[in-house]
């Protein structure tokens, strides 16, 4: 799975679709941990046999189909004794229209990137939290960074909101 090839903007030997991913993932770093002082996400340079390079690794796969924006995870050998972990995160390679059903596709990158990214923050306090405080406050921060996007509205119909007799943690 690999974005598209184009590299127009700018010219430089990389695909347009990873400047791009690259610039959105800078934007959300700079609002999430340099803005608002959250924990910056854990290095990775534990995480593998060769060290990781200490940097958050984000990949870009045709998730779409699957009906995935993007997720984060984590596979720092430490897991099992500690809670603050690494994590990398994976986007999708394109967010083409016909997938996701944006006229502009930067769109579901900026509101996913937001969120995703604040999970690989989350993993640097406790990646074992409840699940829903975990999506909750993911789907908060992706309307700070990107206000103008509202692509969470689209979840209320399925949210706790519309089902108050259940508790948030089931």
């Amino acid at each position: 799975d690999a974005p598209p090839l184009t590299d127009t903007s700018p010219a430089n030997g990389i695909p347009d679709q990873v400047d791009v991913t690259l610039d959105v993932m800078d934007e959300v770093w700079a609002f999430e941990v340099d803005g608002y002082g959250y924990r910056a996400p854990k290095s990775d340079a534990s995480s593998s046999e060769d060290g990781g390079n200490g940097k958050l690794d984000v990949y870009l796969s045709n998730i779409g189909g699957f009906g995935l924006y993007g997720f984060c995870t984590t596979d720092d050998p430490d897991r099992g004794s500690r809670y603050d972990v690494s994590a990398y995160c994976v986007l999708d390679d394109d967010y083409a229209s016909g997938q996701f059903g944006y006229p502009d596709p930067l769109d579901p990158l900026q509101v996913t990137a937001a969120h995703e990214f604040h999970h690989a923050v989350q993993f640097a306090y406790d990646y074992l939290e409840d699940g829903w405080i975990m999506e909750a406050s993911s789907t908060w921060i992706e309307d700070e960074v990107y206000d103008d996007v509202n692509d969470n509205v689209q979840y209320l119909s399925e949210s706790p909101l519309s089902q108050p007799h259940v508790p948030l943690d089931r």
